[in-house]
């Protein structure tokens, strides 16, 4: 009986510990996201600084712990939306997943690129327009000029 209630005591901290990791970390790299376009996000974990790419690895990690407990994945956009916008998750957090439903990681999902901000950055600076940057077939970007909406027509023609 001591065992039990042991092993049930255990595990239920794993639990706690495990969303509690998840949810502190994947809100504030979903707020740093957010701000992706004014560079390329930095956060701290457990003491040491990140980079987006080892943001990336880490929420693989806390996502892969927290689907073993039998939950959806909150996806990455729901994250920025609260960590970025305050809107709430709580339609998706906590949520099991049906019998044979199979976890959607965020590594798994199709992914925006995030420019590479300080030259779009610069460009937007110099010329004093906005842009817009796209991933060409070599995997460099491409920065183009967003149409000026106010002197051009329903067309795209100038008048």
């Amino acid at each position: 009986m001591l065992i039990r209630c042991f092993n049930n005591w255990r595990a239920r901290r794993h639990h706690d510990k495990v969303i509690r990791e998840y949810r502190s970390f994947a809100a504030p790299f979903g707020d740093g996201i957010s701000y992706a376009y004014m560079g390329e996000p930095q956060m701290y974990y457990k003491g040491k600084r990140c980079n987006l790419k080892a943001c990336y690895h880490i929420l693989d990690e806390l996502e892969g712990q927290y689907a073993e407990l039998g939950y959806r994945i909150v996806e990455l956009d729901r994250w920025v939306e609260l960590g970025g916008y305050g809107k709430s998750i709580d339609d998706v957090w906590l949520v099991k997943r049906e019998e044979g439903e199979r976890p959607r990681f965020t590594k798994d999902a199709e992914q925006e690129e995030i420019a590479v901000v300080g030259d779009l950055y610069r460009i937007i600076m110099e010329t004093g327009q906005a842009h817009t940057a796209r991933l060409d077939n070599n995997g460099e970007y491409q920065y183009e000029p967003l149409p000026d909406e106010e002197s051009s027509g329903p067309n795209g023609e100038r008048g």
